[in-house]
């Protein structure tokens, strides 16, 4: 697995690159965040389809990126509250696209942030490493069942409204490296 995200990060790493915002150095690091697909959420087996998933892409941008989902008393909450900025936030969704099947967009990591919050990002990314991430999001769910590329779903989820963009240094997202997603990535496994 380690020389799969390597060989990965090489080809983008070059797209990933030094911006200055509001007086602060970010870099911003291509991704894919999300993709049509049946994901494991907080609600069970989830189908997401990809109409549902390019209808508005540009909600995403502005939103924030945390690190790790951030709970309260066990709950997922949403990543704007001002104790969640606080603590968890570590840059921005910027420049959201549905483009060859995927939701892909550039996450603007505020480097000195980064680094109080969770160094390990910024190790990473330094290392060329591809992250896991996770989108947080609420939605509509309608009761159904299904299946697509195998995998067995009990809902469709539509409507999304984007909340955040949770990076996962050391968890699988539902929506893994492994199956296309990922900090530090532009393009699907190849």
């Amino acid at each position: 697995m380690d020389s799969f995200k390597t060989i990965l990060a090489n080809a983008d790493v070059a797209l990933m690159r030094n911006e200055m915002l509001e007086g602060k150095e970010y870099k911003a690091v291509p991704m894919v965040m999300l993709k049509e697909g049946v994901l494991s959420g907080s609600a069970g087996p989830t189908y997401y389809p990809p109409e549902q998933i390019a209808k508005a892409p540009a909600g995403w941008n502005h939103k924030p990126v945390v690190v790790y989902h951030p709970t309260v008393n066990g709950q997922g909450v949403t990543a704007t509250d001002r104790d969640i900025i606080e603590k968890m936030k570590i840059g921005i969704i910027m420049n959201t696209k549905w483009e060859d099947e995927s939701l892909k967009a550039e996450a603007w990591i505020d480097v000195q942030k980064a680094n109080k919050v969770d160094p390990r990002v910024m190790e990473m990314l330094n290392n060329q490493e591809i992250i896991e991430v996770s989108t947080g999001l609420f939605s509509d769910t309608t009761d159904s069942v299904g299946e697509y590329n195998a995998k067995r779903y009990t809902q469709v989820a539509s409507n999304y409204v984007p909340d955040h963009l949770a990076v996962l240094p050391d968890k699988k997202g539902a929506l893994s490296v492994e199956d296309g997603a990922g900090l530090l990535r532009n393009e699907d496994d190849e």
